[in-house]
């Protein structure tokens, strides 16, 4: 599925939560793999970077999981 988040279209692979955070892994137009954290704001949905170390570490171990 492609969606436009963040004025960018994702091709959505699958999304997960981990400690009460919602994640998403998804293509972005470039074709390159991410994950980014999700946030729906009433009606609309938003993506937030992820900037912590460790956290990224618990998201690629989930994405390597599912892969």
């Amino acid at each position: 599925m492609i969606f436009k988040i963040n004025g960018e279209n994702i091709k959505f692979l699958f999304s997960f939560e981990l400690n009460s955070v919602k994640y998403v892994v998804y293509e972005n137009e470039a074709e390159e793999l991410s994950a980014s954290r999700l946030i729906y704001d009433g009606e609309n949905a938003s993506l937030e970077s992820i900037t912590d170390d460790k956290e990224w570490e618990a998201v690629e171990k989930e994405i390597e999981k599912r892969l």
